[in-house]
């Protein structure tokens, strides 16, 4: 599929597209693909995630002298059973698992962060469990970024750092739930969830979260040039 989008400006003046400009340029067959839109991201990059591959295999009973598998409720030979879904693994991959190599790597780690407005964070509770109890709960209320504004009012250690960046320097404690600087290793990336436009503040409040650094509060986030706003947006 060619997409001639943009043009290319060439020494002897000339404006072309780019996909003319490229195939001027190589002299070959060049496929140009061009998305505007997040859900093309996943045609992208569908054939890595897609898993093993797996064939179906046809199962001939006739050879072996025995019927086709029959349905005693709807009295039809049922058509599904005759087939098996299975995984497929050539020798190079079985080769592969047999020496225990690494079949995948995350480097570094990624870790995930929440964004939700004020006392709009998600709690996981028994269902036995009192509602009154658990709704003034502090400990069940720490959440990633809340306590991200209780380490920035601690220490000025991490005040140099937006949300996304604090993970690098900083490690989560899930038991305790606060973060605690690092030591030692290496950091991780930090990646806020994702936020539609069409949320509203939410989709703000990740805006604001990916630029200002050393929050100790959601009023910081609001703070500009001395001016407190009264929404994010």
């Amino acid at each position: 599929m060619y997409i001639e989008k943009g043009n290319k400006r060439l020494d002897n003046g000339w404006v072309v597209p780019y996909t003319m400009f490229f195939l001027k340029k190589y002299q070959a067959h060049i496929n140009v693909e061009w998305y505007n839109k997040r859900i093309f991201i996943k045609y992208l990059f569908k054939y890595v995630t897609k898993g093993p591959d797996r064939g179906k295999v046809y199962i001939e009973r006739i050879r072996n002298g025995e019927s086709a598998p029959y349905d005693e409720q709807t009295k039809t030979i049922n058509e599904v059973k005759e087939y098996l879904d299975c995984r497929y693994i050539c020798e190079q991959d079985a080769c592969w698992r047999i020496f225990g190599f690494d079949i995948h790597r995350h480097y570094p780690a990624v870790e995930r962060l929440p964004v939700h407005l004020p006392d709009d964070n998600c709690i996981v509770y028994d269902a036995n469990a009192d509602i009154a109890s658990v709704a003034s709960e502090e400990f069940l209320c720490k959440t990633m970024l809340t306590e991200w504004f209780v380490a920035n009012q601690n220490s000025p250690a991490g005040r140099d750092l937006t949300c996304c960046e604090f993970p690098s320097k900083w490690k989560w404690d899930s038991s305790g739930r606060f973060w605690d600087c690092r030591r030692r290793g290496v950091g991780q990336i930090g990646c806020l969830y994702d936020v539609h436009p069409s949320v509203g503040e939410r989709y703000f409040l990740k805006m604001l979260l990916l630029v200002v650094r050393g929050a100790r509060g959601y009023a910081d986030l609001r703070r500009y040039n001395g001016i407190l706003y009264p929404t994010f947006k």
